[in-house]
């Protein structure tokens, strides 16, 4: 991320950009996350592979959470998309949210493949063609799914009130069926 900074970090309590990771910092703000959408030409994604690395920064909370939303198509008060929550203790979910209601794919649970811990780092890979979704932590499969509601859309990172993160390595690019 250190050569080209594509994101702006809405609500956060930090430089976007620092030490070459994309900082989102709730710790201080009043809202109740901070977050960032890419801009175009990455708001009409269909089909791709998404991967970064994430790190939960030390705030003392015992739970720290980020999200990674994708085919987001709304504005973020209105959003319709797919999301991964994760947090520092190894629990997941995965949502898909309809004009700001948000609708289970696979419900809170928790994996061995996630990294614990309150300054706990991961990787991340989603990968979207059509209407089936692969999700991948540190190098590993944790889950499938297939869903038709939404076709396309913007890739968007998110963290909670009280909550800091940072997101290094991000790319994206077309996912192509082999």
């Amino acid at each position: 991320m250190s050569r080209e900074h594509y994101l702006t970090v809405q609500n956060s309590s930090r430089e976007t950009y620092a030490r070459g990771r994309l900082h989102l910092d709730a710790t201080t703000t009043r809202e109740n996350h901070a977050f960032a959408f890419y801009p175009p030409p990455y708001d009409k994604l269909a089909n791709f592979m998404a991967e970064g690395s994430m790190r939960f920064e030390k705030t003392g909370n015992k739970i720290s959470v980020a999200y990674v939303t994708w085919r987001s198509n709304r504005s973020y008060d209105h959003a319709s998309s797919y999301i991964l929550n994760f947090n520092n203790d190894g629990g997941y979910e995965i949502s898909q949210w309809r004009d700001g209601t948000p609708f289970a794919i696979a419900a809170y649970s928790s994996s061995s493949l996630f990294n614990r811990g309150e300054t706990s780092e991961n990787t991340f890979r989603i990968v979207a063609y059509g209407s089936l979704f692969d999700i991948y932590i540190n190098d590993k499969f944790l889950i499938g799914f297939e869903d038709e509601y939404l076709d396309l859309g913007t890739i968007g990172l998110f963290t909670g009130r009280g909550c800091y993160v940072t997101f290094d390595d991000i790319k994206i690019w077309d996912a192509i069926l082999k």
